[in-house]
């Protein structure tokens, strides 16, 4: 039994495998690389040589060997980029005019614009010619003398008889229909010292008094 128990021993040793003895050697530390240097550019028109008439951009690169961060003449020369510019292109043709769309509907009725104001009185025109002398008339039935009834009027719209209204305007007399506060569009007549009167009803004449005033002559 012990005879086995070697030879089972002996068996297991010459079956494992041999050990290997690895040795690490330091080497000694290498010295830090030098610092680099950055690439610049410098931007220009193309030349002739490198571009045709069209003209065009070049872009030149250099190595930074002074490290100023723009090309100067100590920097070396790495590369360049160019870029010509095209031909122009040939005009298209002018587009055709599209067909007319259909009418648009009716906009409502605008609002009524403001009365315009009066102008200024125009001079007066040279003297007509004298007309021919007109037929005589008949006499009419005698009547009573008339008597004079003033009106006070100012620039402010008031009534002188039962169909009309009067104001002061630039030195003369605007009458206007009685009962629309002298609108303008109810202006019937001016009074001036050239058109001094007005038959204001089959009785009453307006007359103008200058400067700027009035008189009523009343026939009945």
């Amino acid at each position: 039994m012990k005879k086995s128990l070697l030879l089972l021993c002996f068996a297991l040793s010459a079956c494992s495998p041999a050990r290997e003895v690895v040795s690490v050697i330091k080497g000694d530390p290498g010295a830090n690389g030098a610092n680099g240097h950055s690439l610049v550019s410098q931007y220009m028109p193309a030349s002739e040589l490198e571009c045709d008439a069209q003209g065009g951009s070049r872009l030149d690169i250099y190595m930074d060997l002074d490290d100023s961060l723009t090309p100067s003449e100590g920097d070396l020369y790495e590369n360049s980029i160019v870029a010509c510019n095209g031909a122009s292109g040939n005009n298209g043709e002018n587009g055709h005019d599209g067909i007319a769309g259909p009418p648009g509907q009716a906009g409502p009725p605008g609002l009524n614009g403001n009365p315009g104001h009066d102008g200024t009185p125009g001079p007066a025109g040279p003297p007509g010619a004298p007309g021919s002398p007109g037929a005589n008339g008949q006499d009419g039935a005698p009547g009573q003398n008339p008597h004079v009834t003033p009106r006070n009027v100012s620039e402010d719209c008031s009534n002188i008889s039962s169909g009309y209204d009067a104001l002061i305007k630039n030195n003369t007399v605007e009458l206007y229909t009685a009962g629309y506060n002298c609108s303008a569009s109810k202006k019937v007549f001016v009074l001036t010292s050239s058109a001094s009167t007005f038959w204001i009803s089959a009785s009453e004449l307006a007359v103008f008094v200058d400067p700027a005033g009035l008189r009523i002559l009343n026939y009945n």
